[in-house]
C-alpha cells in the first residue's frame, strides 16, 4: 500500500515526469468523480487491494493475510482511514536497541549512511505515539516477546482472533524472505541474547555519541510513553561509554542531526570532498568557485557518485553546476 497511498502526499516522491503537474491532474480527476470524489476513489483503492489479498489467500489454506511492512508508519493515518476494521500490530523496541541494530547491521562504521534512515529513527516514533490508546492497535513490545514469549503471543492471538499454538514459538522454515535482516535465520526460535546488545557491545566513540544524541532527542516523556524507562536506559548507556572523556567524544565525533541531514550540502574544498550540514555553502565558496571546482574534480565526482551515501548531494551539486554554467554563459 505504500505507493498508492503515498501518492496523495505533496512531498517525498521523485519521478522522471513532472510530479507537480501529475498530482494536480490526478486531484482534478478524483474531485470530479461523480458520487463522492475522493471517497469513491479511496473505496475503489481499498476494494482493489482487498481483492488482491483475497486472491493471494486462495492459493493457501489460510484465513488471514498479514501485511508486514515496517514503513507503513509513513501512511498510518491513511491506512487507519482506509481500513477502519483492520487490526494493526505496532511492534515497538527500545529505541537505542533499534539504532544499535541499524548501526551494526546496515551502516557499520559509516555513520553518513544514516541519512536515509531519518524517518525510521524519528518519524516512526512520532506517528506511533499518536495511536498509543487506539482500540484497533495492539502494541507489541519486542522485550516482552523475548522475556515472556508464550503469554505475549497468546495475548496477540486473542486480539487478532486466532488460536494460540505452541509451534508459533519456532520459525524454523525453509521459506526465507529476500529482504530484511538475514541474521534472523541463524536461530530457529526467539533469541534472548539480542535484547540489550547496545548496553553490552563494545561501542566506538561515534556509535556511542549517536546513541546518546538519539536518547536525548527522544527525551523522558516520549521514552516513557513508549513503555521504557528513560533513567534506566541512560544509566546503561553511560556505563558502556568507550571513553571516559565525554567532552573529547563530543568534540571528535559528529552529531546525530548532522548525520541525518548530511544531504543538505556536498562541497569540494581544497580538492577534498566535504560533506556536512552547512546551511550556507556560500560561506565556503562563491558560486563561481563551486562551478570551477566541479570542472576540476569532475572525474573524482563521478567516482564518488557510485556511493549511495553521496549520490543525492552529488546530484544536487551537478544541478548547481549546470545552472551556474548557464548563468556564466549569459554573463
Amino acid at each position: 500500500m505504500l505507493h498508492p497511498v503515498y501518492s496523495f502526499k505533496k512531498t517525498g516522491i521523485y519521478t522522471e515526469y513532472d510530479r507537480d503537474i501529475e498530482s494536480q491532474a490526478t486531484e482534478e480527476f478524483i474531485d470530479k468523480i461523480p458520487g463522492g470524489g475522493k471517497k469513491i476513489y479511496l473505496d475503489a483503492l481499498k476494494d482493489m487491494y482487498l481483492g488482491l489479498y483475497d486472491r493471494y489467500l486462495q492459493t493457501t489454506e489460510k484465513d488471514f493475510f498479514l501485511d508486514k511492512t515496517p514503513r507503513y508508519y509513513l501512511i498510518l493515518d491513511e491506512l487507519m482511514e482506509l481500513y477502519p476494521y483492520a487490526k494493526f500490530i505496532l511492534l515497538r523496541r527500545n529505541p537505542l536497541s533499534v539504532l544499535h541494530s541499524i548501526i551494526s547491521t546496515w551502516t557499520k562504521d559509516s555513520g553518513y549512511r544514516l541519512l536515509n534512515l531519518h524517518h525510521d529513527l524519528k518519524t516512526a516514533i512520532v506517528n506511533f505515539d499518536k495511536y498509543h490508546d487506539a482500540e484497533n492497535v495492539f502494541h507489541l513490545k519486542y522485550e516482552s516477546l523475548i522475556d515472556h514469549p508464550e503469554s505475549t503471543l497468546s495475548d496477540l492471538c486473542q486480539y487478532i482472533g486466532v488460536r494460540y499454538e505452541e509451534n508459533m514459538l519456532s520459525y524454523d522454515s525453509k521459506e526465507k524472505w529476500a529482504l530484511g535482516d538475514q541474521k534472523v535465520y541463524k536461530n530457529s526460535k526467539i533469541a534472548s541474547d539480542r535484547k540489550y546488545l547496545w548496553a553490552t557491545d563494545k561501542l566506538s566513540d561515534q556509535a556511542w555519541r549517536t546513541l546518546h544524541d538519539y536518547m536525548e532527542w527522544i527525551g523522558q516523556e516520549r521514552m516513557t510513553k513508549s513503555g521504557y524507562e528513560y533513567d534506566e536506559t541512560r544509566s546503561f548507556l553511560y556505563k558502556n561509554i568507550p571513553n571516559e572523556n565525554i567532552e573529547k567524544i563530543m568534540v571528535d565525533t559528529n552529531r546525530l542531526d548532522d548525520l541525518l541531514n548530511i544531504s543538505n550540502s556536498c562541497l569540494f574544498h581544497n580538492d577534498k570532498l566535504k560533506i556536512g550540514n552547512i546551511e550556507d555553502p556560500v560561506e565556503l565558496h562563491s558560486l563561481c568557485d563551486v562551478c570551477d571546482d566541479y570542472s576540476k574534480l569532475k572525474e573524482r565526482i563521478d567516482q564518488y557518485s557510485e556511493l549511495s551515501v553521496v549520490r543525492r548531494p552529488i546530484a544536487k551539486l551537478k544541478s548547481l553546476y549546470h545552472l551556474l554554467a548557464a548563468v556564466k554563459s549569459i554573463e
